[in-house]
């Protein structure tokens, strides 16, 4: 996380979240904080494709990997 301006308290926050790369497992996800068309904070999250009763990483399935593609910015 980047905090590059002050947020004040009162006034709107608009959360700006795009979809920045899709791989086989894992896809970024950018985040940014603005406050009177100003960019308050910005971060990147990284979200793993999990499989729980494994206990392990998985391969994101091909159909749903290809949908998440027409939304990388």
């Amino acid at each position: 996380m980047d905090y590059t301006a002050e947020l004040k308290y009162g006034a709107d926050v608009e959360i700006r979240t795009c979809l920045e790369k899709v791989g086989n497992s894992s896809m970024h996800i950018h985040h940014e904080a603005w406050q009177n068309n100003v960019l308050a904070a910005r971060g990147k999250a990284v979200v793993i494709h999990y499989d729980f009763a494994a206990g392990k990483a998985t391969s994101i399935p091909e159909d749903i990997r290809q949908a998440l593609l027409e939304h990388v910015q």
